[in-house]
């Protein structure tokens, strides 16, 4: 039923372009809250669950090749993505977990030949 679903969803364009909307809008969101803020996170200067959360929804954006909701438009979510992708326990948790993420030309930790290999000899390791 969750298959078919989203094979309607994919399929739709009016809501596959209604979804994107509302993706850049939530960006929009986040923008305006690190504007109010004034610090590096949703909330100021404290790292919160609310930027683990983002992080998490901006990091598989990017990896999707959606990137371009905030690079060249929001300055302060760029400068936030790439403080948050360089936080040891996200690089532990997300990037470096093993096999979490395919191969993405759109991430450099996960573009070419060399994290394509890693990424499947994980994936056989884990049997």
């Amino acid at each position: 039923i969750k298959e078919a679903a989203a094979g309607d969803f994919v399929f739709n364009s009016d809501v596959m372009r209604a979804a994107h909307q509302r993706m850049y809008d939530h960006v929009g969101e986040l923008n305006a809250q690190l504007v109010r803020s004034n610090g590096p996170w949703v909330m100021g200067e404290a790292y919160t669950l609310a930027d683990i959360i983002w992080s998490v929804s901006l990091y598989r954006m990017q990896w999707l090749g959606m990137g371009a909701a905030w690079s060249g438009k929001f300055p302060k979510i760029e400068a936030y993505v790439t403080q948050a992708f360089q936080r040891p326990a996200f690089r532990a948790g997300v990037i470096e977990w093993p096999a979490s993420y395919g191969p993405s030309r759109h991430v450099p930790d996960f573009a070419g030949i060399g994290p394509t290999f890693k990424f499947f000899y994980q994936l056989y390791k884990r049997g």
